[in-house]
């Protein structure tokens, strides 16, 4: 369904989880198969299932199952700390904030 030719002017066009997306596409169209998710697809996968799953599904759908089973973003959640009180990925995710901060300023 999508052309080397569309493939490309799409990866010239835009960056980041929409080229990652395409390529996957493609590479699945032609037969290969791509075990692992850069991660900026992760990102945009895990957030768009988060913020509506039957959009998500849709999405997954519309792109020829190109995306991660819904299984598979479970394994991802299921590898963060889910015990009571702060998180060490919350103390990580502050820390990067701080030292973008202070590099900016």
């Amino acid at each position: 369904m999508l052309t080397e030719q569309a493939a490309e002017n799409i990866s010239a066009s835009f960056a980041g989880p929409a080229v990652e997306l395409v390529q996957r596409c493609v590479d699945k169209r032609l037969g290969g198969c791509i075990a692992t998710y850069p991660p900026e697809l992760k990102t945009f996968v895990l957030t768009l299932q988060f913020y509506s799953r039957r959009a998500y599904g849709y999405v997954r759908e519309t792109f020829h199952n190109c995306l991660p089973h819904q299984k598979t973003l479970s394994a991802w959640y299921s590898c963060i700390n889910g015990k009571a009180g702060f998180q060490d990925e919350t103390f990580a995710a502050l820390a990067e904030k701080k030292l973008k901060m202070q590099t900016v300023d």
